[in-house]
C-alpha cells in the first residue's frame, strides 16, 4: 500500500520538538513495510531573516530529506503571525502543495492520504482525495475539538466537513470520542476509531528503576545518586536530597505547572529536601519563575528548558513522581513515557489519560486547577513508597505491553485497509 501522510506537525531544526509523535508513527509504519511518503507543510520565510530567529530557522529547512529511509518533503506554505489567516489556511495549503503532490502522484499513485489534524491538513487532503478518488484518513489529536470547533465559524465548519468526507477518523483517546458531542454532529460514528499514541521502548534510558525510599522520602543511597551528585553530599546551602518531582511539558497555562508550584510550600515542610524539576520551553516560563521566587522555592525548583527527547527521558528516569495536572489534554505521551520508566503519575480527572490511570491504578488523579489536591496526591505517594512503587510497576507493564509505536502502527494499518475497502465499495 502506498500512502501520503500530510502533517504540519513534524520535527525540524526550526521546531525540533514539534510533532515527534508523527515522526515516530511514520517510522513504525515504514518498519511494518508501508510505502509511506511524508509531506510537512513548512512556513515560507526568506533567508534574509537571521538564522537564530524562528523564521530564519524555517528558511533553512531543506526542501526534501530522507529520514532513515522515509522520504520527507517540506513544501513552503503561507503563514502570518498569530495564525491570522488560520480559517483560510486549507486554501493556501492546496495551492502550495499542488505541484509537489502532482509530481509524487506521477511517480506512484497513492492508495490513501492520511492527514494529522482535520484543519488545515485534513481539509487540504480531502480536496486532493476528492480530485483523485483516493480515500482520506484523518487523525484528531485534540486541537480540532478543544479549540478549532469552538473558534472561528469557518474553521469549525472545515473540521466538520473534513471529517464527514473522511473514510476513517482516528482519535488519540476515548476523551475525544466522549466529550465533544460526536453523536450530535458526526456523520457516521462507526468510522471513528480510538488508537492511542505510543512510545519506543528502545529509546528508554537504562536507568529506569524507581529509586527506593524510606518513609521520610530520602533516597536509599544504594539505589543510586541524585542527578547533581551523591545524595549524601549535598551542595552548600542545599537541603539533603529528597524526593524529586518532574514535569515534562510545554510551559503553557493548561499544563498545570502553577498548581505544582503552589503545592510545594506545604510539601516542603514535611519533606525539606524535595525538588521539582521542569523540562520544557514556552511562554509561561517567566511567570512560573516569578511565582517560584515569590513562594520562596528558588532553591528547590529547577527549570531545565527545552531538552532533546533522549535527555528529557534521562532526566525523567531519575525522578520519583511524574506530575502534570493538565487540562484540555487529548492524551499526553509524557504520561506514557513516565509510566514506561516505572514512575507513578499524577494526572487530571476527565482528561485523555485519566481512564488508563484510574482503571490500571498507575497513579492518582486530581481535579483541574486545584493545588490542594495536587499537594494531597503527592503526599499520599510519598507517604506510601510501596504503593507508589507498585503503581510504577503496573504502569511500566501496561505501556510496554500495550502502548508502543509498533502496536499503534498495526492498528493504523488495519484502519487504512478498511478505509481503502470502504472507498472501493462506494458507488
Amino acid at each position: 500500500m502506498r500512502v501520503f501522510m500530510l502533517s504540519h506537525l513534524y520535527p525540524t531544526p526550526a521546531a525540533p520538538l514539534s510533532g515527534i509523535f508523527v515522526q515516530k508513527q511514520a517510522a513504525a509504519l515504514r518498519a511494518a513495510g508501508l510505502d509511506l511518503t511524508l509531506i510537512h507543510p513548512t512556513p515560507w520565510a526568506p533567508r534574509l531573516f537571521p538564522p537564530n530567529t524562528r523564521y530564519g530557522r524555517f528558511a533553512r529547512v531543506p526542501a526534501a530529506e530522507n529520514v532513515d529511509g522515509l522520504p520527507v518533503y517540506h513544501p513552503r506554505v503561507p503563514e502570518l503571525p498569530r495564525n491570522l489567516l488560520f480559517p483560510w489556511t486549507p486554501a493556501g495549503y492546496r495551492l502550495a502543495l499542488a505541484s509537489l503532490l502532482r509530481r509524487l502522484r506521477r511517480e506512484g499513485r497513492p492508495d490513501l492520504l492520511h492527514a494529522h489534524v482535520a484543519h488545515p491538513d485534513g481539509a487540504a487532503a480531502a480536496a486532493f482525495g476528492r480530485a483523485w478518488a483516493v480515500p482520506v484518513v484523518v487523525t484528531v489529536h485534540g486541537q480540532d475539538f478543544a479549540q478549532t470547533l469552538r473558534g472561528h465559524p469557518r474553521a469549525a465548519r472545515s473540521v466538520r466537513e473534513t471529517l464527514a468526507q473522511a473514510a476513517a477518523v482516528i482519535l488519540v483517546s476515548d476523551k475525544l470520542r466522549r466529550n465533544y458531542g460526536l453523536e450530535d454532529w458526526a456523520d457516521d460514528l462507526s468510522k471513528y476509531h480510538v488508537v492511542y499514541n505510543g512510545i519506543d521502548p528502545g529509546e528508554l534510558p537504562a536507568a529506569a528503576a524507581t529509586p527506593r525510599r524510606g518513609r521520610s522520602g530520602a533516597e536509599d543511597e544504594s539505589a543510586g545518586s541524585a542527578p547533581d551528585g551523591p545524595a549524601s553530599v549535598p551542595p552548600p546551602g542545599r537541603p539533603p536530597a529528597g524526593p524529586v518531582l518532574f514535569t515534562l511539558a510545554y510551559l503553557r497555562a493548561p499544563k498545570g505547572h502553577r498548581f505544582v508550584l503552589e503545592a510545594l510550600p506545604a510539601l516542603r515542610r514535611q519533606y525539606p529536601g524535595i525538588r521539582y524539576r521542569v523540562a520544557g520551553g514556552g511562554t509561561e516560563r517567566g511567570r512560573l519563575e516569578a511565582l517560584s521566587s515569590r513562594l520562596g522555592l528558588a532553591d528547590c525548583v529547577e527549570f531545565l528548558g527545552e531538552l532533546p527527547n533522549a535527555e528529557a527521558l534521562r532526566q525523567l528516569a531519575q525522578a520519583d513522581i511524574f506530575v502534570m495536572p493538565s487540562w484540555d489534554e487529548a492524551f499526553g505521551i509524557a504520561y506514557l513515557e513516565a509510566m514506561a520508566l516505572g514512575k507513578p503519575v499524577v494526572g487530571t480527572s476527565g482528561e485523555g489519560i485519566s481512564d488508563l490511570i484510574a482503571r490500571e491504578q498507575t497513579g492518582l488523579l486530581v481535579p483541574p486547577r486545584d493545588s490542594a489536591a495536587v499537594t494531597a496526591a503527592i503526599r499520599a505517594l510519598l507517604a506510601d513508597p510501596a504503593a507508589a512503587r507498585a503503581m510504577g510497576e503496573r504502569g511500566r507493564a501496561l505501556v510496554l505491553g500495550r502502548f508502543t509505536w509498533e502496536q499503534n502502527a498495526r492498528a493504523t494499518l488495519d484502519i487504512y485497509a478498511r478505509a481503502v475497502r470502504r472507498g472501493k465499495e462506494k458507488p
